[in-house]
């Protein structure tokens, strides 16, 4: 099994992000698509020269970091294959000619194995916990002005300089596939992303009722159960969203899937974004 986590691909040009405040600022984040590319590259490696393939991977959530439609493809890209343009708003290129700059398209031969996924706190609330996805909010990220955040001064960074120096006002280019998604749509998404297995463990009713936990055996005739939960708490105050909780609902669930794969002595794998 390969398991990964909170790869937290970053669209570092969209005008809600906080590059403004220091505390929150990644001096590497206009390069984690890429990174990301490679750690799926070698891990499909090891799997193809191991004398024992992967079964299956999980990814425990936080795929992307302001829970964007144009990262969250991204990340399904580099995980099933094809190419990757980490770009958006304009066509930039900071260092002329291909393949040499964070903003140039390049190409992922994808994982090759079946994957799951985790709901993380930054797949579905704004910068990972203030708050839900509002209306405000997802008009603001296709738009051009820097989001007027009232709790940290928001920037976001200029993709045609070398560096993506860091601008804190004014507008830049907007782009309709920066929407912030909220969770029944970063479902579906997952639901209907390429690669194994059909629907990734996800049933199109519980994307329909944003239901994001799920039980399944990952592989044919082996009595493995793997059990994924959703450990987002949208309901959490400003500030405190990205601890994590799971409602009486999800409990009860999950003991009774635990009874199911008791009885029939299977081996158990949670997984969860939070440390339950």
């Amino acid at each position: 099994v390969w398991q990964a986590a909170d790869p937290q691909i970053i669209d570092e040009e969209s005008p809600v992000r906080l590059e403004g405040f220091a505390e929150i600022f990644r001096p590497q984040g206009h390069l984690v698509t890429q990174v990301f590319e490679a750690h799926v590259r070698s891990a499909r490696r090891i799997s193809e020269l191991s004398g024992r393939p992967f079964d299956f991977a999980i990814l425990a959530g936080d795929l992307t970091d302001g829970s964007q439609r144009n990262e969250l493809g991204w990340v399904l890209t580099a995980l099933n294959g094809g190419v990757i343009d980490p770009d958006s708003g304009r066509d930039d290129d900071p260092v002329e000619g291909a393949g040499n700059d964070y903003n140039d398209p390049f190409c992922s031969d994808g994982l090759g194995s079946p994957w799951y996924a985790a709901i993380g706190n930054h797949d579905s609330l704004y910068n990972g916990g203030f708050g839900p996805i509002t209306d405000e909010l997802r008009d603001a990220s296709v738009g051009s002005a820097v989001y007027d955040f009232p709790l940290f001064p928001n920037g976001y960074r200029d993709g045609a300089t070398v560096f993506g120096d860091v601008v804190v006002s004014g507008n830049t280019v907007p782009d309709d596939n920066r929407l912030m998604l909220r969770l029944g749509e970063v479902l579906q998404e997952l639901h209907d992303a390429q690669g194994e297995p059909v629907g990734h463990g996800l049933a199109q009713e519980d994307v329909n009722a944003d239901i994001g936990y799920y039980s399944i055996r990952p592989i044919a005739g082996r009595p493995i159960r793997l059990i994924t939960l959703n450990t987002v708490d949208s309901s959490a105050i400003i500030g405190v969203g990205s601890l994590g909780s799971i409602d009486r609902t999800q409990f009860e669930w999950l003991q009774q899937e635990l009874v199911i794969a008791d009885a029939s002595h299977e081996l158990i794998i949670v997984m969860s974004h939070h440390q339950m």
